[in-house]
């Protein structure tokens, strides 16, 4: 069975369920909030989870290649969590890091002030360069450099493995998000002006859309969808990566400032809700749409923006680790792994 015929099973049995800026940038204090589709409303920790399975892999989750992190074999998505999990804090040498990346080789890679760094899982350091000025997407890409979002530039900038810093795209209203793909290319989220751009290797841009507040984002290439954030409204969007096609809600989490988006190899997507400090599993169908309710997963004592699942010796690819400013990063077991996502070679 593959991973997606599950949620037809799923919905099946159960009846007819309920359809349903990295960066804001501010913290927030953790708070209850009612959670909604666009039809209905229901809390988010009493929400029923479709039944689910997954194709099987080779350390793969969703799909093959090379350079990838994520996958961790045959999943298991049938029982995953649907109570609150507590999150424990993995480390905190980070210090303005409001997105993370993982290296594949042990290393959890940030911000501690000016200077970028690589911590492994017994919290030693090793300086891998500098980048000044305020920043919030920061993702490795396929061939090992690092993209990073510095908004107030108005600049994504590419760090070379030996710590060179490079500008990848100019002239960008307040980038937020960095999602670089295995293909090479980069999705990025302009908060300013609201924009979704998708850069190919060289920098060449391609508007996919506009007019949204913009935030976190990231590629389906099972589902050949995009999704990102609308911050303001606490809102999972997804449109035709191509752009084909007008923007689409695919969930409504009344009273949070949804960020960073990141999926597993099940096909779920999480919402790191930034105003609120809380993480929310979205269930989707071989559309995009959601089934059943958001489902609350952690709520944290500090402010938090994105999430990545861990990757390499000492990271558990069952665990998302969710960080924010000033740069705390907590880890919350989720009980799958991550969909496939660039890693150095």
């Amino acid at each position: 069975m593959n991973r997606f015929s599950s949620f037809v099973l799923g919905a099946l049995s159960l009846g007819t369920l309920t359809a349903a800026v990295a960066c804001g940038d501010d913290g927030g204090s953790g708070g209850s909030g009612e959670t909604t589709s666009t039809t209905g409303t229901a809390s988010p920790t009493t929400a029923t989870s479709p039944t689910t399975t997954a194709s099987t892999g080779s350390n793969q989750g969703g799909g093959g290649g090379t350079n990838q992190g994520g996958g961790g074999g045959t999943p298991s998505c049938d029982n995953l969590p649907m109570e609150e999990i507590e999150p424990v804090l993995a480390t905190s040498l980070f210090n303005g890091t409001e997105d993370l990346t993982f290296d594949g080789k042990g290393n959890i890679v940030g911000k501690d002030g000016n200077e970028i760094i690589a911590v492994d899982a017994d919290d030693n350091v090793t300086p891998i360069g500098n980048l000044p000025s305020q920043t919030f997407g920061f993702r490795y890409g396929i061939t090992g450099d690092i993209f990073a979002a510095r908004p107030g530039l108005g600049t994504v900038v590419r760090i070379t493995p030996d710590g060179m810093v490079n500008d990848f795209a100019m002239g960008l209203a307040q980038p937020n998000g960095v999602y670089p793909d295995l293909d090479g290319n980069v999705w990025v989220t302009a908060s300013g002006s609201g924009d979704v751009i998708k850069f190919d290797d060289a920098g060449m841009e391609t508007p996919i859309t506009m007019g949204i507040a913009v935030n976190g984002i990231v590629l389906d290439p099972t589902r050949d969808l995009l999704f990102f954030t609308d911050y303001s409204q606490g809102k999972i969007m997804r449109v035709d990566p191509e752009g084909a096609t007008m923007p689409v809600e695919v969930a409504d989490i009344q009273g949070a400032n949804l960020d960073g988006l990141v999926m597993d190899e099940c096909g779920n997507i999480y919402a790191v809700d930034n105003g609120q400090n809380r993480l929310f599993r979205v269930a989707l169908d071989a559309a995009g749409d959601m089934v059943g309710m958001p489902v609350l997963l952690a709520s944290f004592p500090a402010n938090v923006a994105n999430a990545q699942f861990g990757s390499g010796p000492g990271w558990d690819p069952n665990t998302l680790y969710v960080a924010g400013n000033p740069g705390e990063v907590y880890s919350v077991p989720v009980g799958v792994a991550g969909a496939p996502v660039a890693t150095p070679p």
